[in-house]
């Protein structure tokens, strides 16, 4: 909550362009494994909707970034600032195939730590650019 508070705070105080808040996104690590021992994703396709479900903190965190969005986003009226929201977090939930598991590796590379947190495999990522590029356009129009 201090993170997003500061962030925002310095935002409204030194920032005079568009802002754009992207919320959290969960991991898909195999909870059989903590994070620190090497957990795994082995997901290859997507979640249906039942099988998608936030986890408590990633649902904590995702209320803490749109509770602190809320708070800057009435301080910004005043300042004539504008902030957005690129809300990711649903929509990202159900693409666990999407991040750079085993399957973003050369297969020589012994790869020790899985990464769930980043998103660089064509799919998902190439969505928030399109996302962002609609809500840059659209602001232009106004």
């Amino acid at each position: 909550m201090t993170a997003f508070r500061t962030s925002f705070n310095t935002l409204l105080s030194k920032y005079k362009r568009i802002t754009f808040l992207r919320t959290i996104t969960r991991t898909h690590v195999n909870r059989k494994k903590k994070w620190g021992e090497n957990g795994d994703c082995e997901r290859t396709r997507p979640f249906s909707k039942r099988e998608a479900k936030l986890d408590e903190v990633v649902l904590k965190m995702y209320s803490i970034q749109l509770d602190e969005f809320r708070v800057a986003e009435r301080e910004r009226r005043k300042k004539g600032l504008r902030f957005r929201v690129l809300n990711v977090t649903e929509s990202m939930t159900m693409r666990p195939d999407g991040h750079p598991n085993q399957y973003g590796h050369w297969p020589h590379e012994k790869v020790r730590r899985l990464d769930c947190l980043h998103w660089c495999l064509p799919g998902p990522n190439n969505v928030w650019n399109e996302m962002l590029l609609q809500m840059i356009e659209m602001e232009n129009e106004r």
